[in-house]
């Protein structure tokens, strides 16, 4: 059995899952399609994953590392903490600017 990474298999899972809502749609429009998408070696089981977090000891923790001001380090520990107390994604939060940001 080959092993695969749990975040690579939900990609699989909801990527085939898409194909297989799509080939649906299309037979029940009337499409022709290959009858083989409904056997059961086309389909994929979900794996639940586990949840990661960080306790709120270890982001006190991360907070508190003393790192010199202003350094590279220093920028990049504070955007990880500003996304961990609200949720935003990385794409987002690398957007941010001061503009954002009010009391």
């Amino acid at each position: 059995m080959v092993f695969i990474p749990l975040i690579v298999w939900d990609t699989i899972h909801k990527i085939i899952k898409k194909i297989r809502t799509v080939i649906t749609d299309a037979s029940l429009q009337g499409i022709e399609v290959h009858p083989d998408h409904k056997l059961r070696e086309c389909q994929v089981s979900y794996v639940k994953q586990p949840k990661f977090y960080l306790s709120l000891d270890e982001i006190k923790m991360i907070e508190s590392v003393k790192l010199e001001t202003k350094s590279r380090l220093d920028k990049v520990r504070d955007l990880f903490l500003i996304g961990v107390w609200t949720g935003l994604r990385f794409s987002d939060l690398i957007r941010l600017e001061k503009a954002h940001i009010s009391k």
